[in-house]
C-alpha cells in the first residue's frame, strides 16, 4: 500500500490532463495531485468513501469512480463542465447533488444499492443535458417514483434499468415499457431496445463527435489520396534523379491534377526504366569502344564482345536483311580482299506516349586490311565466327521482339494509366460531389431535427398546458360538486326546517287550541266565580250593612283614605302592566329592526349576484370575442406556416392567452367559492336567526303560561276578579298579535326561499355557460393538438424520405467506390503481373548478357 502523495501521481496517458489510477489503493482524494486543469480522471476500483477535494477541477469532464465504497453523492458541485460521470458499483442508496452538473450528458449510477432517485427533480428543465442514464442493478420498485423524478428531464435520450441480467423491481411489473415510453416523451431508447422492440446503436462513442463536421469514411478512397499526395514528392525526387544521370530514355512524369497508380509501382517501374537506359547505354558505349580500340584485331573477339554488351539492342528488318547478305557474301567470297561487315542494331525505348526517342547503336565491323592471303584455320575461325554472329543476330533480333513489346505494354499501361487517372479523377469529382449532397443533406437533417426538436418542444408545451387545464377542469369540476352537494344539504336542510316549521306550527295551533279550551274553561269559571261573587257580594252587602251598622263612624267607603288606598293599588297595577308593554314593544322593533337590517343584506347580496351574473356575461362575451381572435390568430398561423418567427410569436401570444383564461378562469372559480361561502353564511344566519325567534316564541309561550298561572291565582281572589278579566284580553291580543307576528315570519320565509331558488338558478345559469366555454375552449384546444400532430406526422414522413433518400444515395455512392476499388485492385494486379513478366525478362536477359 502506497504512503505518500508521490506514489500516486502516476499519469498513465501521455496526455498530460489525463489521470489514470486503477487499483492503485487509494483511500482519499487528498492522496491525489489534481491539476486545476485535469481533463479526465479515472480512480476505478479504489478504496475512496468520500468525494472530496473536486471543487478546483473547473475543466474537468470525465469522472469515473466506480467499484469503490462511496455511500453520498456529495461534493461534485463545483464541476461545471463535467460531461461523463461513472459512480457504478458503490453503495449509494439516495440520488442527490446533481443540480449544479448542467453539462452532464452521461451518467452511470447501475450496481448500487438506490431506491430514490428523486434528486432528478432538480435537474428538470431545458437548462440541463443528461442524455443517458444507468441504473440497472439497483433496488427501484415505484414505477409512478421513476416516472416523477425524470419526468421533466427533457434532454433524456436513453434510460437503461434492466441490462445483462441486471434488473430492478420495476421492471417487474406489467407494461413498464409502454408507460414508460408514454410518459416520458424524450426517450427514445430503453434498456438498449427503441420503441418497437429492436436493439438500438448505443449513441454514448458519438456524443464527444457532434460538433464535428459530416463525412464518409472511405479508408481506401483516403490511402489513393494519401499516396497521390506523397507521389508528387517522389515524382520530383525522380526527375532530380533521371536530369543527373546520362540517360538516354525519359518517362513521361504525372501531370499535376491526375490520379496515377501507387506510389510503389511507380517506383517500381521508374527504376525497371532506369536499368534499360543504362544497359542498353553501357552496351552501346562498350560496342563502340571495342569496335574502336579492337579494329585491328580479331573478328572473334570483337564479336564476342558484342555478343556480351549488346543483347538488349533492337534490330530492325531492315538491318537483319543486310546484316544476312553481307554474311553470304562471306561465305561466298572468303578470298576476297576487304571484306566488310554492317551490323545495325536500332533500340527504341519511350516511356511517353509524346516523345518518341529513337537511338542507333551501331556495330560497324572493319575490313580486315592487309590479309590478301588466309589460312585454312583462319577460315574455320572466320566461319565459327560467322556462326555465332548468326546465332548473336537471332538472339538480339528476339531481343528486339522482346523490346518491341516491352514497348507497346508500357503504351499500353500508360494509355490505361491516364484512363484510370480519368477514371480517378471523375471518381474524385463524384466523391466531392456527393460529399456536398451529403453535406447538403446533412444541413437540410440538422434543419429538420431543429424543427423536429421545436415541434416536439412545442408538443410538448401544449401537452403540458393541456395537462394543466385537465387538471384546473377536474378541479372546477370538484368544485362544482361540492357546490352542488352543498346546494343538496342546503336544499335538504330547507326540507328539514320546513317540516320542523310546519311541525312547529301544528304544535303551536295545538296549543292555541288548548288554551281556546282552556279560555272556555276559564270563561265557565268565570261564569261560576261570578255567581258567587254575586252570592259574595250579597254576603258583603249584608255584611257591609252589619258593618256599618257595626262600623258606621270608624271609616266611610267615600273617605278619602279608602280612595288613597284604591288610588295607590291602581297607580302600582298600571305601572307593572306599562313595563311590561314597554319590554314587548322593545322586543319588537329590536327584532323588526334585525329583520329589516337582513332584509338590507340580503338585497345587497342579490344586487352583488346581479353585477357578478352580468360581469360573468361580459367575461363569456370578452371569452367569445378573444377565441374569435385565436381562430384568426390560428387561420394566420395556417397561412404563414413558413415564418417560423412568426409562428412562434403566435404560439407565444396564445400562450399568454391562454394563461389570462386560465387566470380569469380561477378568478371565476373563487368568486363562484366566495358566492357559495357567502350564500351559506347567509343561510346560517337565517338559520340562526330562526332559530333565534322560535326560542324567542318559546320564550313568551313559557311567559304566558307564567301569566296564566298568576292570572289564575288572581282569579282565586276575591279582590282581583276585574284584573284578571283585563289580564285575560290582553293575553288574547298577545296571543293574535303572536299569530300575526309567526304570519309575517312565514311570508319572510317564503321571501327567503324564493331569493334562494332565484340564486340557484341564477348559479345554474353560470355554470352551465361556464360549460359551454369549456366545452369550445377544449374543441379548439382539440383542433389545435390534430393540426400540430399532423403537422408533427408530415414532418417526420417528410424526415423519413429524405434520411431513406441520403442513405439510398450514401449505398449507391459506396457501391460505386467498391466498384471503382475492386476495377483499381484487378488494374493493379494485372499490372503487378505484367511488372513481373517485364522482371523477369530482364532477369533473363541480365542472365545471358552476364553468361555470354
Amino acid at each position: 500500500m502506497a504512503t505518500g502523495k508521490n506514489t500516486f501521481d502516476v499519469v498513465s496517458h501521455t496526455f498530460p490532463k489525463e489521470i489514470c489510477l486503477i487499483d492503485a489503493q487509494i483511500n482519499s482524494l487528498f492522496d491525489v495531485h489534481l491539476d486545476s486543469g485535469l481533463i479526465s480522471l479515472n480512480l476505478h476500483c479504489n478504496n475512496i468513501s468520500v468525494i472530496e477535494n473536486l471543487d478546483k477541477l473547473k475543466h474537468l469532464k470525465h469522472l469515473d469512480l466506480s467499484s469503490n465504497h462511496i455511500a453520498k453523492m456529495r461534493g461534485l458541485g463545483g464541476l461545471m463542465s463535467l460531461k461523463t460521470l461513472n459512480l457504478a458499483c458503490n453503495e449509494l442508496q439516495v440520488v442527490e447533488g446533481l443540480e449544479n452538473l448542467r453539462n452532464l450528458a452521461k451518467l452511470d449510477l447501475s450496481y448500487n444499492n438506490i431506491n430514490s432517485i428523486s434528486g432528478f427533480r432538480k435537474l428538470h428543465g431545458p437548462s440541463f443535458s443528461l442524455c443517458t442514464l444507468y441504473l440497472q442493478g439497483n433496488q427501484l420498485s415505484s414505477l409512478d417514483h421513476v416516472i416523477n423524478s425524470l419526468n421533466g428531464c427533457l434532454s433524456l435520450k436513453e434510460l437503461t434499468l434492466s441490462q445483462y441480467g441486471e434488473a430492478n423491481p420495476v421492471c417487474e411489473l406489467p407494461d413498464y415499457r409502454s408507460r414508460l415510453f408514454t410518459s416520458l416523451k424524450s426517450i427514445q431508447i430503453l434498456d438498449g431496445l427503441d420503441h418497437s422492440g429492436n436493439p438500438a446503436a448505443s449513441r454514448d462513442k458519438l456524443e464527444d463527435y457532434r460538433p464535428a463536421k459530416f463525412e464518409v469514411v472511405t479508408p481506401r478512397i483516403d490511402s489513393v489520396l494519401g499516396r497521390f499526395r506523397q507521389q508528387g514528392k517522389l515524382s520530383s525526387e525522380t526527375d532530380v534523379a533521371g536530369d543527373e544521370e546520362p540517360s538516354h530514355l525519359q518517362v513521361q512524369q504525372h501531370i499535376p491534377g491526375r490520379v496515377s497508380l501507387s506510389a510503389d509501382h511507380e517506383v517500381r517501374l521508374e527504376t525497371l526504366e532506369h536499368q534499360l537506359t543504362r544497359l542498353i547505354h553501357d552496351a552501346a558505349s562498350f560496342c563502340y569502344l571495342c569496335l574502336v580500340e579492337n579494329g585491328d584485331s580479331d573478328d572473334s573477339e570483337s564479336n564476342e564482345h558484342i555478343k556480351k554488351r549488346a543483347k538488349r539492342g533492337q534490330q530492325s528488318p531492315k538491318n537483319k536483311r543486310a546484316t544476312r547478305t553481307a554474311a553470304t557474301k562471306k561465305d561466298t567470297g572468303k578470298n576476297r580482299a576487304k571484306p566488310s561487315l554492317h551490323v545495325t542494331v536500332d533500340s527504341t525505348s519511350s516511356t511517353s506516349p509524346t516523345d518518341d526517342q529513337v537511338r542507333k547503336l551501331t556495330v560497324l565491323g572493319k575490313a580486315l586490311k592487309g590479309r590478301t592471303v588466309r589460312d585454312p584455320e583462319d577460315d574455320e575461325r572466320i566461319l565459327s565466327l560467322i556462326q555465332e554472329l548468326d546465332a548473336e543476330r537471332e538472339r538480339r533480333w528476339k531481343a528486339e521482339q522482346a523490346a518491341r513489346k516491352m514497348v507497346d505494354a508500357i503504351k499500353e499501361l500508360q494509355l490505361k494509366e491516364a484512363e484510370e487517372r480519368k477514371l480517378r479523377e471523375a471518381s474524385l469529382a463524384a466523391s466531392s460531389r456527393f460529399k456536398r449532397v451529403l453535406l447538403h443533406e446533412k444541413e437540410a437533417k440538422e434543419s429538420l431535427q431543429k424543427d423536429l426538436t421545436a415541434a416536439q418542444e412545442q408538443n410538448i408545451e401544449l401537452r403540458e398546458k393541456v395537462k394543466n387545464l385537465t387538471e384546473s377542469e377536474e378541479e372546477q369540476q370538484r368544485a362544482l360538486r361540492a357546490l352542488e352537494q352543498a346546494s343538496v344539504k342546503m336544499e335538504t336542510e330547507k326540507i328539514k326546517q320546513h317540516t320542523e316549521a310546519v311541525s312547529r306550527l301544528q304544535q303551536e295551533q295545538m296549543k292555541v287550541g288548548a288554551l281556546a279550551k282552556e279560555s272556555e274553561l276559564l270563561k265557565h269559571s268565570v261564569k261560576q266565580l261570578k255567581g258567587q261573587v254575586h252570592q259574595l257580594q250579597e254576603l258583603l252587602a249584608n255584611r257591609e250593612q252589619e258593618h256599618r251598622k257595626a262600623v258606621e263612624g270608624l271609616v266611610r267607603v267615600d273617605s278619602q283614605e279608602m280612595r288613597a288606598v284604591v288610588d295607590r293599588e291602581v297607580a302600582k297595577q298600571e305601572n307593572v302592566h306599562q313595563q311590561i308593554i314597554k319590554e314587548y314593544q322593545d322586543r319588537v322593533s329590536e327584532q323588526s329592526a334585525q329583520q329589516k337590517e337582513a332584509l338590507h343584506a340580503i338585497k345587497q347580496k342579490e344586487s352583488k349576484a346581479t353585477s357578478m351574473v352580468n360581469e360573468l356575461t361580459a367575461m363569456v362575451k370578452e371569452q367569445r370575442g378573444r377565441i374569435s381572435e385565436l381562430s384568426r390568430g390560428r387561420q394566420d398561423i395556417v397561412g404563414d406556416y413558413k415564418d417560423k418567427a412568426k409562428l412562434t410569436a403566435q404560439i407565444r401570444a396564445q400562450v399568454s392567452v391562454i394563461e389570462g383564461l386560465r387566470s380569469e378562469r380561477k378568478l371565476w372559480s373563487e368568486e363562484l367559492a366566495q358566492q357559495g361561502a357567502s350564500l351559506a353564511q347567509d343561510r346560517g344566519r337565517l338559520e340562526s336567526r330562526v332559530e333565534a325567534l322560535t326560542a324567542e316564541v318559546s320564550q313568551l309561550q313559557k311567559e304566558c303560561q307564567c301569566k296564566e298561572e298568576s292570572t289564575a291565582r288572581e282569579r282565586n281572589l276575591e279582590k282581583q276578579l276585574s284584573a284578571e278579566t283585563s289580564a285575560n284580553q290582553e293575553l288574547q291580543d298577545q296571543i293574535d298579535a303572536l299569530i300575526d307576528r309567526k304570519e309575517s315570519l312565514k311570508e319572510e320565509l317564503s321571501k327567503t326561499q324564493q331569493d334562494l331558488e332565484t340564486c340557484k338558478e341564477n348559479h345554474r345559469s353560470a355554470v352551465k355557460r361556464l360549460k359551454e366555454c369549456d366545452d369550445t375552449f377544449r374543441q379548439q384546444l382539440e383542433q389545435e393538438k390534430k393540426s400540430h400532430e399532423e403537422r408533427i406526422q408530415t414532418l417526420k414522413n417528410e424526415k423519413q424520405q429524405q434520411i431513406e433518400l441520403a442513405n439510398s444515395r450514401v449505398l449507391e455512392v459506396e457501391d460505386e467506390m467498391r466498384i471503382l476499388l475492386q476495377e483499381n485492385a484487378l488494374t493493379k494486379k494485372s499490372l503487378e503481373q505484367r511488372l513481373k513478366k517485364l522482371s523477369s525478362a530482364f532477369t533473363e536477359i541480365q542472365d545471358d548478357l552476364a553468361g555470354s
